[in-house]
């Protein structure tokens, strides 16, 4: 990994590299060498100031000046730690440690150092990054002008802008210098602190680009908490890295941190076209006109214009500063495909009937993998703001908690399980992971959520996806019983209709039939309720019965309730089925059977279908 990320950063150009780099909020002051009393000034805030070549010139300053993983035990001032910058060209205060601010104020009342205590040695650690006798002299001029609070506020009186920003913002005094010197002086400290520790480098001494030891891009040492220390190891550390790579790996970081490049984001190992094409990507998107491309779009391009799938390359994933998931992909499936491997588009067929208003919504028809993850996926196991896209950071249990007060505990616990396989599925064509049993247990639990909550829609809508894909992952059908069910359903529902409207008997032929007409039968008795309570939650009653025999006492108990409301207004149908139900005498495991009874219930219901041929 280190290898590909290595040359990866290397191969990215400089421009890319800079972009997302932007100032601290705050106050930054540019002082002039030749006339200390003429200044810059400007005041920078996220939401409210845009970017100015100013602004510009004090972020590129700032990223080369800065205390590393902005962890203040990798500052400088080792005293107060209220100083942020690393550099003899840069001085960064939050205001809250200058005079007037807060933490200043309390730390004196304390008797505490306060920042200015800091300042020599601050200053005299800065120096020591400089080498060369010019650009030593340049830092001793800048360093004169701020080296005392005197000096810092006679900058800070004459700037009214400095009293109306935050406690929490900075103060940043910059030398009028280029870059270039900013970075030099900044390799010296980033050598001292590349490591996490200097305790393993080797050699001892002082730090080189050639020295040896644990990067702090992946390694802690949590010496404070010896539970999460190895205990029976016969080493210190598991490996070591050349500092002159580590500093490749901080760059890369900081990179990825800023949000320029895509997540998740594929590193190309070879020098192909495929590699130039996407770095092309990167660089014209980000100079041209600020967008940026995601994967997907990555994909697509490289579909379109070289017509070649991806592979051979490694997949990315980076959040919150730390690397989730790093692996090989040797081969990109964009397209969809059965199970031949020929291209196909799959079809989510609208078996259940649902609406747009009064029109019957078509089917809708799925052509790549990330039309199956937000067409399949993420109406599955979204949360309330409808995203399954939370691959790897922590689950919030309030994101599923629907805005009807229901609680979606079975979807937040199958994506749980799932995520990372859903993941791997669709970004690295690992097509043998979601199996027929995987398919089910993802798609029945959204189902039996928005059954506590009376979701029709969304039960119809999770039904339709799981009735007309199911052969796509369990390509036996054993999921139905080996039944494909776009056609079975259709089968079940005439053979329900026959057995209405038929004056002659005709039985239930086996254990699927039996489900699917019970379901109907269900639906229509519980139709007939009174009861305020609407919602679909009684019918987990049933879902929950394993033995058949139980489950038709369940329907007989139901049938007696409703009996007078029945009689009323009965047309024949009602009651050919439930002799039919009650007739059928063999054993099932209605718990195997719980979506055709799912089906029976959520289709057209038969007490409403008009009758296609008079029966003789």
């Amino acid at each position: 990994m280190i290898k590909e990320l290595i040359q990866f950063t290397d191969s990215l150009p400089e421009e890319l590299k800079s972009i997302g780099i932007v100032p601290k909020e705050g106050l930054h002051i540019i002082l002039n060498f030749d006339n200390p009393k003429v200044f810059k000034k400007i005041v920078y805030q996220k939401k409210k100031v845009e970017l100015t070549d100013v602004l510009l010139f004090c972020a590129a300053r700032t990223n080369s000046s800065w205390m590393l993983d902005n962890d203040t035990n990798k500052c400088i001032d080792k005293k107060t730690k209220a100083i942020h910058s690393c550099s003899p060209y840069c001085l960064a205060i939050k205001k809250t440690n200058l005079e007037d601010g807060e933490n200043y104020i309390k730390r004196k009342s304390e008797g505490k150092p306060v920042v200015y205590d800091s300042l020599i040695s601050y200053f005299d650690e800065a120096q020591k990054m400089v080498e060369d006798d010019g650009e030593k002299s340049n830092a001793i001029t800048f360093i004169n002008m701020i080296n005392a609070r005197n000096k810092i506020h006679s900058y800070l009186d004459q700037i009214e802008e400095y009293k109306k920003i935050k406690d929490s913002e900075y103060v940043i005094f910059y030398a009028d210098l280029p870059t270039e010197i900013y970075q030099k002086a900044y390799s010296f400290y980033m050598l001292d602190k590349i490591f996490t520790t200097n305790q393993y480098n080797f050699p001892k001494g002082e730090v080189t680009q050639s020295t040896i030891g644990v990067s702090s891009f992946f390694s802690g040492f949590p010496d404070k908490k010896p539970f999460l220390m190895h205990q029976t190891a016969t080493f210190d550390v598991s490996s070591r890295i050349y500092a002159s790579d580590g500093s490749k790996l901080l760059e890369i970081k900081g990179i990825l941190g800023r949000s320029s490049l895509p997540n998740p984001l594929p590193i190309f190992i070879y020098e192909d076209e495929r590699k130039e094409l996407t770095l092309a990507l990167f660089n014209r998107e980000a100079l041209e006109d600020g967008k940026k491309r995601g994967y997907k779009e990555i994909v697509e391009e490289i579909q379109n214009k070289l017509h070649k799938e991806l592979g051979n390359y490694y997949l990315l994933f980076y959040q919150k500063g730390e690397i989730k998931d790093f692996d090989f992909v040797s081969r990109f499936e964009y397209q969809l495909k059965d199970k031949k491997g020929e291209r196909e588009v799959w079809e989510v067929k609208n078996l259940f009937i649902l609406k747009d208003g009064k029109n019957i919504k078509p089917s809708y028809f799925l052509k790549n993998v990330f039309d199956l993850y937000w067409g399949v996926f993420n109406i599955a196991m979204g949360d309330k703001y409808n995203k399954a896209d939370n691959v790897f950071d922590d689950l919030k249990e309030e994101s599923y908690k629907e805005n009807d007060g229901g609680k979606n505990d079975l979807t937040l616990g199958a994506f749980r399980k799932y995520r990372k396989t859903i993941y791997d599925y669709i970004y690295k064509s690992r097509k043998n992971i979601i199996t027929g049993s995987v398919f089910k247990e993802i798609m029945l639990a959204g189902i039996r959520d928005d059954l506590k909550y009376s979701r029709s829609d969304k039960i119809k809508e999770k039904l339709n996806i799981y009735f007309s894909l199911n052969h796509h992952f369990d390509n036996k059908n054993l999921n139905f019983n080996g039944y494909f069910m776009p056609d079975k359903l259709d089968q079940l529902i005439e053979k329900t209709m026959q057995i209405a409207d038929s004056p002659e008997r005709i039985a239930i032929a086996d254990e699927v039939e039996f489900a699917f007409v019970a379901g109907q039968l269900i639906d229509f008795l519980f139709d007939k309720s009174k009861s305020a309570d609407n919602s679909h939650a009684a019918l987990e009653g049933f879902l929950q019965k394993s033995d058949s025999k139980l489950f038709k006492n369940e329907i007989v108990r139901l049938f007696q309730k409703y009996l007078y409301a029945i009689e009323r207004d009965d047309n024949g149908r009602v009651k050919r089925l439930m002799r039919e139900i009650m007739a059928f005498d063999k054993s099932a495991d209605m718990k195997k059977l719980m979506t055709f009874v799912l089906a029976g219930y959520f289709s057209p219901s038969f007490y409403y279908t008009k009758k296609k041929v008079e029966v003789q």
